[in-house]
């Protein structure tokens, strides 16, 4: 886990030459800024970039407001990487997508692409107006899912109590 303690790189806006830093595999870490809403358009893009990537471990869109269209892209990615066979190892380890208006639509989107992820071991899911329905599809991924260690919910439209059995 060392390498995901290094200072992420931070682009005020994301451009041609970033992606191409990704493609080429010369970025750990990567913290968009969300107030340059620099993904406007270009989550797929991104993603796209990322599929063959095997030196980014931590993605942070934490803010950027990637809504249901950018959970698609990202759940698509996690696919894609865990049905790959990277030698080097490098997937995504450590993804922060909190307060990004995901909703039910978009976490249920990203828990169907947990259910067979053996990459992920953080995920951050705050502030995305998760209810108890994408709470519970996303419990039942969990059911299968090995990998992951650590799930953060703060701030969503959930309680707990009536979901406990």
């Amino acid at each position: 886990m060392k390498r995901l303690s290094e200072v992420p790189f931070t682009p005020t806006d994301l451009n041609e030459e970033h992606l191409y830093q990704l493609r080429r595999n010369s970025i750990t870490r990567l913290k968009v800024n969300p107030y340059s809403r620099s993904l406007v358009g270009k989550i797929a893009n991104l993603c796209h970039c990322l599929v063959f990537n095997t030196s980014l471990l931590a993605l942070d869109l934490t803010g950027c407001q990637i809504g249901v269209e950018g959970a698609r892209s990202i759940a698509r990615l996690l696919s894609l990487q865990n049905s790959m066979d990277l030698s080097s190892g490098g997937k995504i380890r450590a993804l922060m997508l909190g307060d990004n208006q995901l909703g039910e639509e978009g976490c249920s989107t990203i828990a169907r692409a947990l259910r067979n992820n053996n990459n992920l071991e953080f995920l951050y899911l705050d502030d995305n107006q998760i209810g108890a329905i994408g709470l519970e599809i996303l419990a039942d991924a969990l059911r299968t899912n090995s990998s992951l260690q650590r799930l953060h919910l703060k701030h969503n439209s959930f309680q707990l109590k009536p979901l406990i059995r």
